[in-house]
């Protein structure tokens, strides 16, 4: 027998079994199993080729949502005319064999994204080692600078320390600063949203949150920001027309507003590295993430599900946000259930994925050539805690922080002028709904008390005396103000739950902006 040279080239870094063992896992649990591994792994994240022609069928199936089982994976490979080479249908079921029960797909899937983040590394020091021992003596700073960039170029994840215990001192010297909103300005210098954190705008159709959006992009495009737009709604055509409506320049368009009009998902092929390198080169202080229920849809995840709705925000919002841009998502609203508008369309966890602002639009006079539309910005959520000092007390419950004015101006001969603002809420003097429903919120939080368990905003209407529309308010109040918490009830409700007896019922109106 011939013994193996000494000097032979290792192995590339891969780990067959776990790749075997992930695949049997996917294969196990269909949509989810696919679904899960999506947010992970992608097809050149495997080493062996019959796994990566496996993995593609199985990924090409999720996105287009089919179900993925091992029948349909058999018949897609089989029609792409690829069963021979992963070696024969029954090569699936080995697969299937290799996964123990119980077996983490992130976990394991983990592992192979490891390898193959080595495997990258080592392909980029084997070509700047090439460059650099090559090099002519009168070329080497050139050469030097090109391998640089090459060790610049690899797409290796840095390392996490999630569960690692944080130093302490500099918030124990208040040398950590208290989250700020500085972008989008109200016309008094105010501002909607927070640099580095999760937004969002829900409303229902035409009420002017892509408006909204567009202005504050406008803004910053105008100042020389660059601004990312990722649209799973509308085209280039509609979103670079409203900018040049809202005044900016066709050029600062062109050198600082990137589109994106997504036709599949961002973890298929090299999207997802494709969209770090531009948020590494472009910087952008502004994300609009336009349609999240297409988003959800178009990466085969269910908005109704709060697992999935967690899955998609690591994918997309938070990996933005995280680079120091201030993410804005645009949804639809609920259709009101028990009289509570603080939902977008979908599960509850959307609410609570947000840790920058969440707004609920409501327009008052619709917008139109020739007219001046206007529409109500209400803060649903404020998880910094620093906008609703500059807000009212709104009458839903909510806090009115601005209105969006949108004045259309038609010149004769001439296109029509649009003029955008967000302006503050109207003056105390010109205010009827400053009043604070002290008394209905002790008698919100005695019926929770004296209830068997949590109730809908109905079961309470039900058991406290006054006005609906008056007992909706208080049930808002003490949820802003942490009295109460909201929870998913039995089909597809809301419920309400106690936190902490309400007991300000002797308090006078609120004065001036609530915090």
């Amino acid at each position: 027998m011939t013994r193996p040279r000494d000097d032979a080239a290792p192995l590339p870094a891969h780990d067959t079994y776990a790749e075997q063992v992930a695949l049997g896992l996917i294969l196990h649990n269909g949509p989810h199993g696919a679904a899960e591994a999506a947010t992970t792994l992608a097809t050149s994240d495997f080493y062996n080729p019959k796994h990566q022609i496996i993995y593609a069928a199985i990924t090409t199936l999720h996105h287009a949502g089919d179900t993925v089982t091992p029948v349909t994976v058999l018949d897609a490979l089989r029609t792409a005319g690829d069963l021979d080479r992963i070696g024969g249908g029954t090569y699936l079921f080995t697969l299937m064999d290799s996964a123990a029960p119980g077996t983490s797909i992130t976990r394991t899937a983990e592992i192979i994204t490891a390898h193959s983040a080595r495997r990258r590394a080592t392909d980029g020091l084997t070509r700047a080692h090439q460059l650099v021992t090559t090099a002519p003596a009168d070329r080497l700073a050139d050469i030097l600078a090109r391998a640089r960039d090459t060790l610049t170029d690899l797409d290796i994840p840095a390392p996490t320390h999630g569960w690692a215990t944080k130093d302490l001192t500099d918030a124990l010297a208040g040398l950590t600063p208290p989250a700020t909103p500085t972008i989008g300005a109200r016309t008094d210098g105010a501002h909607l949203f927070y640099p580095g954190r999760i937004h969002s705008i829900a409303a229902a159709p035409e009420a002017g949150k892509s408006w909204l959006a567009l202005h504050t992009c406008a803004q910053h495009l105008t100042a020389g920001h660059h601004v990312l737009y990722i649209d799973f709604e509308d085209n280039d055509t509609g979103i670079v027309g409203r900018l040049l409506d809202l005044g900016a320049a066709p050029p600062t368009i062109r050198d600082h507003f990137s589109y994106i009009r997504p036709t599949d998902a961002v973890t298929s092929g090299n999207n997802q590295a494709m969209l770090d390198a531009h948020l590494h080169v472009t910087q952008p202080t502004i994300a609009v993430l336009d349609g999240v229920t297409e988003a959800m849809a178009l990466h085969g995840l269910d908005l109704l599900d709060n697992t999935d709705i967690a899955r998609f925000t690591a994918l997309l919002p938070r990996r933005i946000a995280d680079t120091g841009a201030a993410v804005i998502c645009l949804d639809h609203i609920v259709k009101a259930r028990d009289g509570d508008r603080r939902y977008a369309i979908g599960g509850q966890h959307k609410l609570a994925a947000i840790d920058g602002a969440a707004y609920i639009l409501d327009n008052r006079h619709p917008f139109g050539t020739g007219r001046t539309g206007t529409t109500t910005i209400l803060i649903a959520k404020d998880r910094p805690g620093q906008l609703r000092q500059k807000a009212w007390r709104h009458e839903t419950g909510m806090h009115w922080y601005g209105d969006l004015v949108l004045e259309s101006v038609q010149p004769p001969g001439r296109k029509p002028v649009l003029n955008a603002a967000v302006v503050p809420p109207a003056t105390e003097d010109d205010r009827t709904d400053t009043f604070r429903p002290t008394v209905l919120m002790g008698r919100v939080s005695k019926a929770l008390t004296r209830a068997d368990g949590p109730l809908t905003v109905r079961g309470i209407i039900d058991r406290v005396k006054g006005r609906g529309e008056d007992i909706r308010a208080a049930i808002a109040a003490l949820v802003d103000d942490g009295y109460i918490a909201v929870e998913n009830g039995p089909r597809g409700s809301y419920v309400h739950v106690l936190l902490r007896p309400f007991e300000g019922a002797s308090a006078g109106p609120s004065e001036g902006p609530q915090t």
